[in-house]
């Protein structure tokens, strides 16, 4: 991998005792040699899962991860959410992201490079599953109702007056009675209601927020000064630091139950005066744009072509008509009247795009050599047109030629 000069593995799989129903899990020990600074959380990560699909029944959390600087990269016990080397890597992201997120929203508000922002997040790396069992007595339910009955009846007689002796002697008449009767009856009715409760698991996964502290400095206004002055500073209203901490608040979900604070000054920053951001005026010779500095690759691009197409095929090409042999002589002879001096011009035509060489001979030498850089001048112009109109008509050949040439130098 990347980033990695060595690697020692080390995997202890547990052995299965007979009769036992479950086995211990494998684990494994991973040291490895680190270029470059440490590894981020993610590539911890990717060589934990390498690692445990690997092995059977190994998981990643068990396996262990040092570098050779005896730093811990993910121990052992670490959950998949989190190890020990990405926690501050995933509080390092989360504070650049609400940082980015609040300079965005102020700096549209007091002008780029108006604001300075700060951001200091608390985040709770454990995990943790709560399970709640609620029972609520006004929501009772009847479940079931049973009703038991009985009755019962006495016919006994009743005697009708006192005893005697009569009624005492062995063998004698039993007393009168009187029949009587008596009923009863006896009924009991049970319901059973059934309380709801309700059962909730939660499972709270790492990285939650747990507390953020927010610091945001506001420059001033900044007026330019008339006819060349120094710019004047002026302090920003109660109001709009208000409307900043608003807005800020908003943006990140500032929180104040759980403890968040969120602090808008407005300082004066330590400025270059010719030089200030957001209102203030710029010097128009730094104002570029982006067509501005399109435009001045474009041109650039035009110059270098420019530039090669003359060296590398004016030049040649002028170079090698030079070389060659002279085209034809041109003579001019002229006589005088009465005997007078002879003056001679003898001038030599090179082919093709050849530059020319005078033989210069009377006393109009001065003139002669003003025709001779004419003529020059127009054989220069018409070879350089040849080439222009070489190059128009045939742009792809001129561009191979034009690479060949770059590549020889």
């Amino acid at each position: 991998m990347r980033g990695i000069t060595s690697a020692r593995v080390m995997i202890a799989l547990p052995r299965r005792e007979l009769f036992q129903s479950d086995a211990a899990e494998p684990t494994a020990s991973v040291v490895v040699g680190v270029t470059g600074g440490q590894l981020s959380g993610a590539q911890v990560q990717a060589i934990r899962n390498v690692i445990a699909s690997s092995v059977p029944n190994l998981k990643p959390e068990k396996v262990t991860l040092t570098d050779t600087s005896n730093r811990t990269l993910a121990a052992g016990s670490d959950s998949e959410g989190f190890s020990a080397a990405s926690a501050q890597d995933a509080r390092d992201t989360t504070e650049a992201q609400l940082q980015a997120r609040i300079m965005d929203i102020v700096e549209g508000v007091v002008g780029v490079g108006g604001a300075r922002v700060q951001v200091t997040a608390d985040i709770d790396h454990s995990r943790s599953t709560t399970q709640e069992q609620r029972y609520d007595p006004d929501g009772q339910v009847v479940r079931s109702t049973s009703t038991n009955g009985s009755e019962s009846a006495d016919t006994t007689g009743v005697t009708d007056g006192g005893a005697t002796a009569t009624n005492n002697i062995p063998g004698g008449a039993a007393p009168a009675t009187t029949p009587a009767g008596s009923r009863t009856t006896d009924s009991t009715e049970t319901t059973n209601y059934e309380i709801s409760n309700t059962t909730t698991t939660t499972v709270k996964e790492a990285g939650e927020i747990k507390r953020l502290a927010v610091s945001v400095a506001v420059d001033g206004k900044w007026t330019p000064g008339a006819n060349g002055a120094a710019p004047t500073y002026a302090a920003r209203t109660p109001a709009e630091i208000e409307q900043i901490k608003a807005l800020v608040a908003a943006a990140v979900g500032i929180d104040a139950t759980r403890g968040d604070k969120i602090e808008v000054l407005n300082v004066r920053f330590n400025r270059d005066l010719a030089v200030v951001g957001g209102e203030e005026a710029a010097s128009p010779l730094l104002d570029f744009t982006k067509n501005d500095i399109m435009r001045g690759v474009e041109l650039l691009v035009l110059l270098v072509t420019g530039l090669l197409l003359i060296f590398f095929v004016l030049r040649p090409l002028l170079k090698s008509a030079g070389g060659g042999a002279g085209g034809g002589q041109l003579q001019l002879a002229g006589a005088g009247a009465g005997g007078g001096g002879v003056t001679s011009l003898q001038t030599t035509i090179m082919g093709g795009a050849g530059g020319v060489m005078p033989q210069l001979s009377g006393p109009s030498e001065m003139d002669q050599r003003l025709d001779i850089a004419r003529i020059e001048g127009q054989v220069k112009a018409s070879s350089v047109k040849k080439v222009a109109d070489f190059v128009e008509k045939h742009p792809d050949e001129s561009t191979s030629i034009l690479r060949s040439w770059v590549h020889e130098g």
